[in-house]
């Protein structure tokens, strides 16, 4: 059983990323569902901690004490708070990788995955899409950050 930092019960992969992968995990505290993005830690664009805290407000129990840096996606998904946006709850460094813990969307699936099973979007259905993905770009933008990795597997 793999564990990350006694807080989280890694579970399945659910989909692999460019430098990564993600999984289900559950938390030891009370089960709830998160996902886990793993990358090594060789290939991440990182920021020092000093320069972290004035970019935002972290809460120092949800990231890695030993480490003098933190991931780049890690500090910009932290700035970016808005229902639109998958929140991170965690940064850890775990076995040669960085874990980065976001919440899980409950319901949701990915918008390819969703169009391959079923079809296309109805187009009532569609202008909420855009209208959600233009409120979380719009977040992004507005707390300067920009958001390079914007695809399919994201939306």
């Amino acid at each position: 059983m793999h564990v990350v930092a006694d807080k989280y019960v890694v579970l399945n992969e659910i989909s692999r990323c460019r430098y990564g992968s993600v999984h289900l995990a559950t938390q030891t505290r009370d089960r709830g569902v998160v996902d886990i993005k793993f990358v090594p830690t060789n290939v991440v664009k990182c920021l020092d901690k000093h320069v972290v805290q004035r970019l935002c407000k972290l809460r120092t129990s949800h990231v890695d004490q030993t480490a003098a840096k933190l991931p780049a996606e890690f500090v910009y998904g932290t700035m970016c708070a808005s229902p639109e946006v998958i929140q991170y709850e965690g940064c850890y460094l775990d076995q040669g990788c960085w874990a980065m813990v976001m919440q899980f969307p409950e319901g949701f699936s990915i918008l390819r995955d969703h169009i391959i099973g079923h079809g296309p979007l109805e187009p009532s259905a569609l202008r909420q899409v855009a209208r959600q993905l233009a409120a979380a770009m719009n977040t992004c933008v507005v707390n300067g950050v920009d958001h390079r990795g914007l695809s399919a597997e994201n939306v």
